[in-house]
């Protein structure tokens, strides 16, 4: 949907899907190395606040699609799905 609060993540990341999920702000900043774990798990408890998605894995392709990564490569998704895993056990 266009509404600002809500979007949807589709399971396989296409070309465009950058688009609509920069409301969050967070930095893009090219390779998800240069992101510590705390930095993405915080963006995780952001995003969870919307309350939106349901599984781990909607909410690691909102991770990705929110810093702009548009291939699901094994480290990005490794790393996005820790954060979330991080952001359940802190209860968010």
């Amino acid at each position: 949907g266009s509404d600002s609060g809500s979007f949807e993540v589709p399971a396989v990341i296409g070309p465009d899907a950058t688009e609509d999920l920069n409301a969050f702000g967070f930095p893009r900043r090219g390779a998800i190395e240069l992101y510590s774990l705390g930095e993405l798990t915080d963006y995780v408890k952001v995003m969870m606040k919307t309350g939106e998605l349901r599984t781990d894995a909607d909410w690691a392709n909102a991770l990705m699609r929110s810093l702009g990564f548009r291939r699901r490569g094994a480290k990005i998704l490794k790393a996005c799905l820790e954060a979330v895993a991080a952001a359940r056990r802190a209860g968010s």
